[in-house]
């Protein structure tokens, strides 16, 4: 018997026009705080919404999984695209550095893999935010939904699209094109 459970109300973010710059030093002002629900995608600053338990769930079954690799993992914090884009995916899987970042943001040539663990946003994410990560380069992102319970693999930006799309269904191993000897249990992501 399947059980239906209601669609989540989708969330439309409260926005600003910026560019990255201004937002950088918005942070270092004081005028954004480190934990301001906030993104710059496209020159507009969108308000997000706090993350449910389903999302912050799933977050962590990712970074558990995800802490064995030769990369770092970065959460929910900034990567600057370009000077009008600077999102905050839930984690990216950065190239290694020694200083962690410390002296310079992560750019798209650091990124290995976004996670967006979507609940309510999962418009937003795949209309507004896979685009922006396409047209940077990011050779993979990962948008990670509760209905239907997959995690959605976007591979291969060419022209700024992505070329490739895998679904990873509730009962099989995804695997991160950067680490393939990776296998995630979808379940343990979505529940």
């Amino acid at each position: 018997m399947t059980i239906l459970r209601p669609a989540r109300p989708a969330v439309l973010p409260r926005r600003w026009r910026i560019t990255a710059s201004k937002a950088e030093q918005m942070l270092r002002s004081g005028i954004l705080q480190e934990d301001d629900h906030v993104e710059l995608l496209d020159g507009d600053l969108y308000e997000q919404p706090p993350a449910t338990d389903w999302e912050n769930a799933g977050v962590s079954a990712l970074i558990h999984a995800l802490m064995g690799g030769e990369a770092l993992v970065h959460i929910r914090g900034w990567i600057r695209l370009d000077e009008l884009s600077a999102p905050e995916p839930d984690i990216a899987l950065l190239a290694f550095r020694a200083d962690y970042y410390r002296d310079g943001g992560a750019g798209p040539e650091d990124v290995l893999l976004v996670v967006e663990v979507s609940d309510s946003t999962v418009k937003f994410d795949r209309e507004v935010k896979l685009p922006l990560y396409a047209r940077a380069g990011i050779p993979e992102v990962w948008i990670v939904t509760r209905e239907p319970a997959v995690i959605e693999a976007y591979r291969s930006p060419r022209d700024g699209t992505y070329t490739e799309m895998r679904t990873y269904l509730r009962d099989e191993l995804a695997s991160p094109i950067a680490f393939p000897d990776l296998k995630i249990p979808v379940i343990d992501v979505t529940g």
